[in-house]
């Protein structure tokens, strides 16, 4: 703590596995009021590029994470039945969602990544608490100067990023979708599915999709996770089903899995 790295800020792609073969990508964080917007830059200048979700103290509320029933982080919950589907659980109890809530989503060594395309946490699209930091308000006062400037080039980090090869890149917030295309230059046939859009190239399938807690996404779970499943290979996650694994045993079956993935 101490000090604000603006370099390291606008840099940071998200939480999970670097080489996640399931990968979601939003706009932006949400921002917290609490702790204050300095303290939490703060430990976001500590963070690697990619880290765990679970070491992002300070940035997500620690509700979510602890004790033996958490609530469900609404936009995280529709990420988690995507991904358990695609293990062959497709009407997960609620105690195995909010076990691979507190344990699961967003590991290091698991098997999906949460990214962003714009680094900066903000509370809604018209807001723009960086004029107050000194630290990103003498090159972006604005949060037209931040998009006009960071914009272009994030897409070229996250593409850059993406080139080791995932299997699933789910895409969500329908406003976006046009520089969520400019991630994936190879793939050329796009075509609607509903109030999705979908393409794909070898073996990657990218699903568009409007956020996942909008009122566009009423009724489409199910549409979400079939699209979102003609990716699937063997899923770890069939190992999780057992309410009486220790999250120890669930990591080292990840963790296998990740390092045995072809």
């Amino acid at each position: 703590m101490g000090n604000i790295d603006p370099v390291r800020l606008l840099n940071f792609l998200g939480y999970g596995s670097p080489a996640a073969p399931v990968v979601f990508i939003g706009m932006e964080e949400g921002l917290f009021p609490n702790p204050p917007l300095r303290e939490q830059l703060e430990g976001r200048s500590q963070f690697d590029q990619i880290m765990d979700l679970r070491l992002s103290s300070g940035t997500h509320a620690e509700r979510w994470f602890v004790g033996d029933s958490p609530p469900l982080q609404p936009t995280w919950n529709s990420m988690i039945r995507v991904l358990l589907a695609r293990g062959g659980d497709e009407t997960p109890e609620p105690g195995t969602m909010r076990r691979f809530q507190s344990q699961i989503l967003g590991a290091s060594n698991g098997d999906n990544a949460l990214l962003e395309l714009m680094p900066l946490p903000a509370a809604r699209m018209s807001s723009w608490p960086y004029a107050e930091i000194p630290e990103v308000a003498e090159r972006f006062p604005t949060r037209d100067r931040y998009m006009n400037g960071e914009l272009p080039r994030r897409i070229e980090l996250l593409r850059a990023h993406l080139s080791y090869g995932p299997e699933l890149v789910a895409c969500y917030g329908s406003g976006y979708w046009q520089h969520f295309m400019k991630l994936f230059p190879a793939v050329s046939n796009w075509r609607q599915e509903g109030v999705f859009m979908t393409g794909s190239h070898g073996s990657l399938t990218v699903v568009l999709t409007p956020h996942f807690v909008a009122r566009q996404m009423n009724g489409q779970r199910a549409a979400l996770i079939d699209l979102c499943k003609t990716s699937r290979r063997e899923s770890p996650y069939k190992m999780f089903f057992s309410p009486t694994m220790p999250a120890d045993e669930i990591a080292k079956i990840l963790k296998a899995a990740v390092q045995n993935r072809p």
